[in-house]
């Protein structure tokens, strides 16, 4: 991601990072918070629902939703547009959200994904309303599960 964020520096949407320190280390530490999300969904997935990773994921969820609920916008960090954090996390924390419906929708129900964390909720809507991640190739097709 860096790596695009230094070839691509004047075309796309914006900088990807905040051009203020204490912004930029801000938008680290929630990038950071998203691994709790992958890991814990992953660990959830393999011991079929063991509560103590209900728990891990439970807690990477509490974390980003009270990071955007903080937010005065619908992204991270108070961004206008989605950044660095937006677009690094959308891939792991989609994953939950295209659980409905599927296999897997006991999970999603049990969850109540929608009811506890109501601000990643609502970001992940705005984030498949974004045309370039909504070509067909920059997502999981919802019906992967």
């Amino acid at each position: 991601m860096d790596f695009l964020e230094e070839m691509h520096k004047d075309g796309g949407i914006g900088p990807l990072y905040s051009s203020d320190p204490f912004t930029k280390a801000e938008q680290r530490q929630v990038m950071t918070s998203f691994d709790g999300v992958h890991n814990n969904l992953f660990a959830v997935m393999l011991s079929r629902g063991s509560q103590a990773s209900i728990i891990g994921l439970q807690k990477a969820f509490d974390k980003l939703n009270l990071a955007l609920a903080n937010s005065s916008t619908p992204y991270f960090n108070n961004a206008e547009y989605p950044q660095m954090p937006d677009l690094f996390g959308f891939p792991h924390t989609s994953r939950i959200f295209y659980l409905k419906g599927s296999a897997l929708d006991n999970l999603y129900n049990h969850l109540e994904v929608e009811t506890k964390w109501p601000y990643l909720t609502r970001w992940f809507k705005k984030m498949r309303t974004l045309p370039y991640l909504n070509d067909g190739q920059g997502i999981i097709p919802e019906r992967a599960f």
